[in-house]
Formats: structure tokens, C-alpha cells, sequence
């Protein structure tokens, strides 16, 4: 059983509310906890960052056959109606601390008193941290169910819930506005990069990401792509170096694409969109001279080349006939394999200490 599978067995027998009442999910990795929700007959709200998951959510919700749970891309309760509060808000813990401090604020200040916050996560992402946060703050957590390393607990928001503890525990991230900006200098020219936590390389830009920048070729090309784009290092870059081009930033991370529109948006270029994709999904159809990208390789802690593979085979769909793919990777990576088996060709553009940069042209 997976981790995601293993947390939602110990979540859903908690997931409890009556019909009129509101449930907010924030951040669910399994569709059994939707499930859950739903079948309460309460009104359901859900919020996801990631855009696969988000499509994968809609799609349940589909086969469910209703309407019952409204689910929007988006990091905490931000995008929610705004006069809207919960008697029961469940959060999957992410890994990142300042990720779950957010969600943990969002939820409090959403959660009606006397609701429930019901909160499930594996203990190396750090479930048992999580669950005295929320004891300081709200006051006696139970712990519900346990087991396969993972962790579910509740409390319920009395009158004298601390919310002021755990706003400063996130702020300035408590405002959505607020953004990290990274200075750069990139083709001669200062630039800086808006990030936000959770992001990529978010405190500071990203060493692979900067050798691309400087080792890429877009200056010919017309329509150009950025693949998994993160804040926009590699669209500042690409805005400079290639004025005239018009440029697509594709990202899943909700966050991601609202800071890279920021970053693009700094630079003054003529033309460019950032879009949420999964992989190549938003622009499937478009075709492109140039796709450029630091792709990922890790599942959670774990390398996992599976969605590398999904980038280069996808990244091949939508160029034209010549059409180059422009990647960075860690120079242990075995790219070059994959580039052969889908283009047939492959050539190094950079061959560093840490990392390598690969063009493969599609025939």
C-alpha cells in the first residue's frame, strides 16, 4: 500500500460532519478522502497547489456523479468564498514547515468555533512537531490513529485559540501578496525573480537552473517553452536573451505559476503566459521551436526518473519538425539514454563538475 493510500485508511474514518454542515480538505493525496467527505453530505470545499492532483480530484468528483465538492487549485483556503467557514477543515501535512505553519493558519481562521481540525501526515515530514503546534495553539489534540509511520489527530477551536502564535510563526507568507524577490544578473543585466515558499529553489536561485540560463541557445527561436518553469529563473533569462520570442511558462505548483507571472511580469516582456500544466497538458496542441527545462527528479525523498521521462517524451510532442529540447540535469543522471530512445540523437552543451546540459532536435 502506498504512503498516500496507508494515511487515507487512517483519515477517512474521521472525515465526520451532518448535511448542511461545510468541510474543507486542504492538500488530499488520496481521492478516499474526498470520498469521505462527500459521502457526509456535507458541502465540500478542497484546495490543492498541484494540478495533477487537482485534474485527478475532478475526475473522482465526476465519477461520483455530482457536484458535491467544489475543488480549486490553489495553496490553503485563499481562493474559497470568502465568507465562507468550516465545521471540519482536514489537512494533509506537506513537507515543507513553512507549508503546513500556512495551512494550519488558514484553517484556524476559517474553522468556525467549536469546529474540528483533523490533521493526518507521515512522521518524517514531521507529524509529531505538527501535532504540538497545534496543542499551543488550540489547546488538547488527540491522536486518533497511528501506524506504517503515519499519523492522524484532532482538536477542536475554543474561544481561546491562539491564532496570533502561529501568524507569526508565517508571516510575512500570511499575506499571498507577499513575495521573496532574488536578485540576478542574467545576459549583462540586473533581473530578480518574486518566489514564495514551497516553490523551487525558492530561497535562492538555483545553481542548475542558472548554468541553463547562460548555456541555452533561444535566440532564433520563436515560440519557446518553458517545462516545469518554477519562479521564472529560466523566463527572465529567456525574455532577455531572446526579446521577440513569444514565451509559455508551464508549471503544476499553484505558487509557481503565481510568482513566475510576477517574475515575467518584472521583465517588461511583449509576450509570454504562464500557465498550471501537468507536464505539457496546457499547451498540448502549440507547437514550439525551443523547449527549455530543469526538470524533476525526486518523489519526495526518493529519486524518481519517472516524470523526467514524462518531460523529455512530452517535451518531443510539441516541437516542431527541428525543434530543440534544452535540458539541465545532475551530471549522475542517465538523460542521455532517454534522449536517444525518444529523439534518436543527443549532444552536450555543458559538461560540469555537479551538472550537465543535453540538446536533443527533433527530426
Amino acid at each position: 500500500m502506498s504512503d498516500a493510500r496507508e494515511l487515507a485508511a487512517l483519515l477517512t474514518p474521521h472525515v465526520t460532519a451532518t448535511s448542511g454542515q461545510t468541510i474543507v480538505l486542504l492538500q488530499p493525496t488520496d481521492p478516499a478522502v474526498l470520498d469521505a467527505a462527500v459521502a457526509t453530505g456535507a458541502t465540500v470545499h478542497v484546495a490543492h497547489r498541484k494540478w495533477p492532483a487537482v485534474l485527478h480530484l475532478r475526475e473522482r468528483m465526476r465519477a461520483l456523479g455530482g457536484d458535491a465538492a467544489q475543488v480549486r487549485h490553489g495553496h490553503g483556503t485563499h481562493d474559497l468564498p470568502p465568507d465562507m467557514f468550516a465545521d471540519l477543515v482536514v489537512i494533509t501535512i506537506p513537507e515543507e514547515r513553512i507549508g503546513w505553519q500556512q495551512l494550519l493558519l488558514d484553517a484556524l481562521t476559517r474553522l468556525r468555533e467549536g469546529g474540528r481540525l483533523l490533521v493526518g501526515g507521515a512522521n518524517d515530514v514531521g507529524a509529531k512537531p505538527a501535532a504540538k503546534l497545534v496543542a499551543r495553539c488550540m489547546g488538547d489534540v488527540r491522536v486518533l490513529a497511528q501506524g506504517g509511520g503515519q499519523r492522524v489527530f484532532d482538536a477542536v477551536r475554543g474561544a481561546a485559540c491562539d491564532l496570533a502564535m502561529v501568524r507569526d510563526l508565517v508571516a510575512p507568507w500570511d499575506d499571498p501578496e507577499a513575495m521573496h524577490a532574488l536578485s540576478w544578473h542574467v545576459a549583462g543585466q540586473a533581473a530578480r525573480v518574486f518566489t514564495r515558499p514551497g516553490v523551487f529553489s525558492w530561497e535562492h536561485i538555483d545553481e542548475a537552473s542558472a548554468i541553463l540560463a547562460d548555456v541555452m541557445t533561444p535566440e532564433d527561436a520563436t515560440d519557446v517553452l518553458d517545462l516545469g518553469c518554477g519562479a521564472g529563473v529560466l523566463g527572465v533569462a529567456l525574455a532577455r536573451r531572446a526579446p521577440n520570442a513569444r514565451l509559455t511558462l508551464v508549471d503544476a505548483d499553484r505558487e509557481a505559476v503565481r510568482c513566475a507571472a510576477r517574475t515575467l511580469q518584472a521583465t517588461g516582456h511583449a509576450s509570454y503566459r504562464v500557465l498550471a500544466s501537468d507536464v505539457t497538458s496546457a499547451v498540448a496542441d502549440e507547437r514550439f521551436d525551443l523547449v527549455v527545462s530543469n526538470p524533476p527528479f525526486h518523489d519526495g525523498k526518493q529519486v524518481d526518473l519517472a516524470l523526467s521521462r514524462r518531460f523529455v517524451e512530452e517535451a518531443f510532442a510539441v516541437l516542431r519538425r527541428g525543434g530543440r529540447l534544452q535540458l539541465v540535469a545532475n551530471r549522475t543522471l542517465p538523460y542521455e539514454g532517454e534522449l536517444e530512445r525518444v529523439f534518436g540523437n543527443r549532444r552536450t552543451l555543458h559538461d560540469g563538475v555537479r551538472f550537465k546540459v543535453l540538446e536533443a532536435r527533433r527530426s
